[in-house]
């Protein structure tokens, strides 16, 4: 077994990852909700010609 702070060590390197996976799926269904319906959300990311 891990000695107490090797454990400790790996479960918050663990909870970083998490957070971070968490994060980066959010973001991308933040940019797929955009792309799918850009009048919906007033974004950077919405630009089409038909913006009337």
């Amino acid at each position: 077994m891990l000695p107490r702070r090797g454990r400790r060590l790996l479960l918050a390197f663990f909870l970083l990852l998490t957070a971070g996976i968490l994060h980066l799926t959010a973001r991308i269904n933040m940019v797929v909700a955009e792309v799918l319906n850009p009048k919906m959300s007033g974004s950077v990311l919405a630009i089409s010609p038909n913006n009337g």
